[in-house]
């Protein structure tokens, strides 16, 4: 049978195939910039988040490393030793804290990373004057106190960067998931729409198939 029978209403049958076409266009529309967003937010997740979160930890580490050996800085002769591994650190610091700098940062956690380089920036000219005034036990200790005091705020402030990270990668994660479940929905209702489709083309070679048997009964003959 050919496949281009007349069709009584051919504007409806335009119409309808304008619909799915339209239908199915907006979909991959709406597909590609889901899969962008989806792409952008999975690199944002490493870039920002997990290789960050490495970043606390190595500074956390630094710090504490620092505290160590300032706490047992008792032999005058591993001054000069001192000095160097505390001038290594504080260099690995600055790195981090300039790689830190180059990723995408919240509104909050800019806040408070600006916090956190005034800490470290405070840290590391309060370790060589604590050296330089360990000869005045009552120099060093006002140092020691202040520098206690400055580390403390530095930890929290790592603390709290740290917080920021996991609450926006929750935030991250919920917005892929809604993106996500659009797509499901956009999927379920393409395929919706291809059913109801199909049914019409069926609907149509039915009805064309009980025209063509109409226009075959010769009724003179009964």
């Amino acid at each position: 049978m050919n496949w281009s029978f007349p069709i009584r209403h051919k504007w409806r049958t335009a119409l309808v195939f304008t619909i799915v076409l339209s239908l199915m266009l907006v979909k991959n529309v709406v597909d590609k910039r889901n899969a962008e967003e989806l792409n952008s937010t999975f690199n944002s997740v490493y870039e920002d988040r997990l290789v960050v979160e490495q970043y606390i930890y190595q500074l956390s580490k630094l710090l504490y490393e620092n505290r160590l050996m300032l706490d047992g800085c008792a032999d005058p002769e591993a001054l000069l030793s001192m000095r160097a591994r505390l001038e290594l650190n504080n260099r690995n610091m600055d790195e981090i804290i300039s790689a830190y700098s180059h990723t995408h940062l919240t509104e909050n956690e800019a806040v408070v990373f600006g916090s956190l380089q005034k800490d470290i920036a405070a840290i590391e000219q309060l370790e060589f004057t604590y050296l330089a005034d360990l000869d005045d036990p009552a120099l060093a200790q006002n140092d020691a106190v202040l520098f206690n005091t400055v580390f403390l705020t530095a930890i929290g402030h790592l603390n709290e960067l740290s917080n920021i990270q996991m609450e926006t990668g929750k935030a991250m994660r919920d917005n892929s998931n809604k993106v996500i479940a659009g797509s499901t929905i956009l999927s379920q209702l393409e395929i919706g729409v291809l059913v109801l489709f199909g049914l019409f083309v069926q609907v149509l070679i039915f009805s064309a198939r009980l025209s063509v048997v109409k226009k075959d009964v010769k009724f003179g003959l009964n």
